[in-house]
């Protein structure tokens, strides 16, 4: 039986393809050897460091898988991409049906659900065929597990075994319990993903299990583990034990697809396309945690880059309540006179007298000054219903956030990549040392590039963490 949730975390963090998506990813999935990806934009199919673009028939909402090639569901319509072909190729399905999901059994069945009914065709024939067990109207999706077949559709869960006709299997459903958003086997229990959580299905019984992990966006079986995508990022399910669910290191973004591959299991999110390596995985999560347990923890790399670049929520809080205040501080004006005042007189007479002249001078001199100051004290208590300064902070809030935002995912990828190089050089085998070179250079730029960003406190918290 299915495990309960798991508290092991996943062996390895992940690797990232080169490039970007070129668009928001609605789908992942392979074919032979090359990832494709599915966009609101398109098909895209890996090419070398970047992605080309294979399909720009509207959206894809869907992809499948087989052996001789991908079936494509997108908004304009059903598409097939056989494996001895260079290009997509349209199909024939109904007059105005829009394709919502498809599907491929081990027995190469192609199944597509619509909005007019199920489809489905059979290995070697060329028409697909309406499904009258499946009432007409719209199907979701389907989603088939080997050779069997589930179809959510309108409330209810339908299951078609090998060699037999769908039967409703669980009915009455709530929004967000029965839109099928994946499924895998596990043992002998069929494990289906719908938006609000798992349902486990075996031959006597149906347990709901809510996951408290956001909306559900797919489930993979994968180093014996069942992996879930959801909007919080990538979660691990263990097939066999009985401890609780636990999120997979690197990958707390929204996850909204997931799948399997040689190469690994694909995750794809936002902001990249994940790769978690399956060969060495034990010995190299071994290594990761003996290296997590020597390393800075990432929190306080996040708070010293945030100190450093002067980023901290703090920030605004203190320029707000500065800004609250600043009406009850006064505007102060001084002023300074000085006056100065000088006064001259001169007089001059002249007398006779006995046959005499007499001259008389009479000469008058003064001075004054005067000093003055003056103090203002004036208080714009308007300024207080005043929303400018509130429409300001909310904008330099915005701005702060969204650059904090691009400040933690830089340092958040160079801070994981560089644990993953150190977790691989611990695990390097004695024939594999010639790469420890490359691999040493390459953990001494990431840590330059953490002390750029931390100014210099990256390499104190790893000495301080070494010491301990």
């Amino acid at each position: 039986m299915l495990c309960t949730l798991v508290s092991w975390v996943a062996l390895l963090l992940p690797a990232w393809l080169p490039a970007p998506p070129p668009g928001l990813p609605t789908a992942v999935g392979m074919r032979g050897d090359e990832v494709l990806l599915g966009t609101e934009r398109g098909l895209y199919r890996e090419a070398g460091s970047g992605w080309s673009l294979v399909l720009t028939r509207g959206g894809v909402r869907d992809l499948a898988s087989a052996a001789d090639g991908t079936l494509i569901a997108t908004a304009a319509g059903l598409y097939e991409w056989p494996s001895t072909s260079e290009a997509p190729q349209a199909l024939l399905l109904s007059a105005g049906a829009q394709v919502r999901s498809v599907a491929i059994d081990d027995e190469g069945t192609a199944w597509v659900a619509s909005d007019v009914g199920l489809f489905a065709r059979a290995r070697g024939e060329r028409a697909f065929r309406r499904q009258a067990e499946i009432p007409t109207g719209a199907v979701q999706a389907v989603r088939a597990l080997g050779g069997q077949v589930w179809v959510a559709a309108r409330g209810t869960l339908w299951v078609r075994e090998p060699g037999a006709t769908f039967k409703p299997r669980l009915r009455g459903l709530d929004t967000g319990w029965w839109e099928l958003n994946g499924a895998v086997r596990a043992d002998s229990e069929a494990l289906l993903a719908v938006p609000r959580g798992l349902w486990r299905v075996s031959e006597t019984a149906v347990v709901p299990l809510e996951l408290a992990v956001g909306n559900l966006h797919g489930l993979a079986f994968e180093h014996e583990r069942i992996w879930v995508a959801s909007e919080r990022g990538l979660f691990v399910l263990d097939v066999n034990g009985s401890r609780p669910l636990h999120s997979t290191p690197g990958l707390d973004v929204e996850a909204l697809a997931i799948e399997p591959a040689a190469r690994g299991l694909l995750v794809a999110t936002r902001g990249g396309i994940a790769l978690l390596p399956e060969e060495g995985a034990r010995e190299m999560g071994a290594a990761l945690w003996r290296r997590r347990a020597t390393s800075p923890d990432v929190r306080s790399v996040q708070r010293a880059a945030l100190a450093y670049l002067e980023l901290s929520p703090t920030r605004t809080a203190r320029l707000e309540k500065r800004l609250r205040l600043s009406a009850f501080y006064p505007q102060v004006r001084t002023s300074l006179s000085l006056d100065r005042d000088r006064d001259r007189a001169w007089e001059h007479d002249q007398t006779f007298s006995s046959g005499s002249v007499r001259d008389l001078f009479d000469r008058d001199s003064g001075r004054s000054r005067g000093l003055g100051l003056d103090l203002q004290l004036t208080w714009e208590l308007s300024r207080l219903a005043d929303p400018g300064q509130a429409l300001s902070i909310s904008r330099e809030r915005r701005q702060l956030i969204e650059l904090r935002d691009q400040v933690l995912e830089r340092v958040n990828r160079l801070y994981f990549e560089r644990l993953r190089l150190l977790a691989r050089l611990s695990a390097l085998a004695p024939e594999q040392r010639e790469e420890q070179g490359e691999l040493e250079l390459r953990v001494d730029e990431l840590a330059a590039h953490l002390d750029a960003w931390t100014g210099g406190m990256f390499s104190k918290l790893a000495a301080g963490r070494a010491r301990e």
